[in-house]
């Protein structure tokens, strides 16, 4: 899932500063162990919590808007895949007025795959493999992104 090269660019998120994600509630949906660990590990060293989910059906089984900041969804995993379980989680959200940002995770590299993750209505995207600056970088902007969207509504 990650890959050894590194942009290199001036983002408040580096590998050095430990505490970037601290206070940060974060559900992980992926199937795969070894990603599982390799992006917990890398999340709760900066600070942030993580909550993992084997596939969609657990994953909106562990969702909750009143806890979790962010969610990384892989795209390809078994009962709900990512974009199924997207659905869900938006309907569930147009009834409480809430939106948590939603990560894709994918190694599928097709021209159209970023279109499609966000018009299943996720709001950032990461193509696997990719290295932990750009796993950082794609939440903090993702983040941002939304708070301004949000802050705009």
């Amino acid at each position: 899932m990650f890959s050894t090269h590194s942009k290199n660019t001036q983002s408040q998120l580096s590998p050095s500063n430990k505490n970037e994600l601290s206070g940060l509630c974060v559900l992980l949906a992926e199937d795969n162990i070894v990603n599982q660990n390799m992006v917990s590990i890398i999340l709760k060293k900066r600070g942030a919590h993580v909550i993992v989910a084997d596939n969609g059906q657990e994953a909106l089984e562990k969702y909750s808007p009143e806890t979790i900041d962010i969610i990384l969804m892989d795209i390809q995993m078994p009962i709900l895949d990512g974009y199924q379980t997207t659905q869900k989680i938006r309907k569930l959200e147009n009834k409480t007025s809430t939106h948590i940002p939603i990560i894709a995770l994918t190694a599928n590299a097709l021209n159209n795959e970023k279109e499609r993750c966000f018009a299943q209505g996720m709001d950032g995207y990461l193509s696997k493999p990719f290295s932990i600056q750009d796993l950082l970088e794609c939440i903090k902007n993702t983040l941002d992104a939304v708070a301004i969207k949000h802050k705009k509504a």
